[in-house]
């Protein structure tokens, strides 16, 4: 009975991560419209590296939805043999994302346009805490409750840059990058412990304690320009991407 109650629960939950997946395609597509679909229909061009990031952050978008699909249908085996493709995947994403911070924050320095060494921050953090996040879950993936939960976690801070996006639709709030890019795109956390609690009588463990941890990892970053660290972090972004990728033209 015990169990049968436990597999209920689970199931439940399952398809509120699986919603979380479509909501999270839905959000990065309409956010990157007036940033990248719309520009590339103009003709503009873009750094490759911005493409590559791309293809890793749709794929991973894609197989969190696909793997969300399999869980709630009950068929882990498939679910685990599409784990080794996340593997690949999130190589992929971490790699590229630290490029498009040197790219994206550099150029942002130069120009005097743009967030410059709050985007470097953001980009290189994000891609470690995602790293870290998604290499516990591999090797606690014989712990599905621990496992889904780092992984939806991971996915949260992948979506934090479509998130901030969406303020270029509401013109008296397109300066306000804190309140997409950090309360809007947090949220799915509080509104997940809301969820267990509702569901399971309690927040998880990994869910309550790894996401205090996001959302402390993700205020650092806003709050970093506000306490004067800007220049500092300024002249490091500008040295590194000199040690590794040079100047952009």
């Amino acid at each position: 009975m015990a169990k049968a109650i436990h597999k209920r629960l689970n199931s439940s939950l399952s398809k509120h991560y699986l919603r979380f997946a479509i909501l999270g395609i839905a959000i990065t597509v309409i956010g990157f419209i007036p940033t990248y679909f719309r520009p590339l229909t103009e003709a503009k061009s873009f750094d490759p590296i911005y493409h590559i990031h791309g293809f890793f952050s749709a794929s991973w978008l894609v197989l969190f939805l696909v793997q969300s699909a399999l869980i709630n249908r009950a068929n882990p085996k498939l679910h685990m043999k599409l784990g080794w493709l996340g593997i690949v995947v999130s190589i992929g994403i971490v790699i590229t994302l630290q490029r498009v911070g040197f790219v994206t924050a550099t150029r942002e320095i130069e120009t005097g346009i743009g967030l410059g060494a709050q985007t470097f921050l953001g980009t290189v953090l994000d891609s470690l805490t995602v790293g870290a996040l998604i290499i516990i879950a591999i090797i606690m993936r014989k712990k599905p409750d621990i496992h889904k939960r780092l992984m939806l976690l991971a996915t949260t801070i992948l979506l934090w840059v479509a998130w901030v996006r969406l303020r270029y639709y509401f013109p008296p709030f397109q300066g306000n990058f804190d309140l997409f890019g950090f309360v809007f795109a947090m949220l799915p956390i509080p509104i997940f412990w809301w969820i267990e609690h509702r569901a399971l009588g309690k927040i998880h463990p990994t869910m309550l304690k790894v996401g205090l941890l996001v959302i402390l990892e993700q205020g650092i970053q806003v709050a970093a320009p506000y306490l004067g660290y800007s220049e500092q972090i300024t002249k490091a972004s500008i040295q590194l991407y000199t040690l590794f990728g040079g100047q952009i033209t």
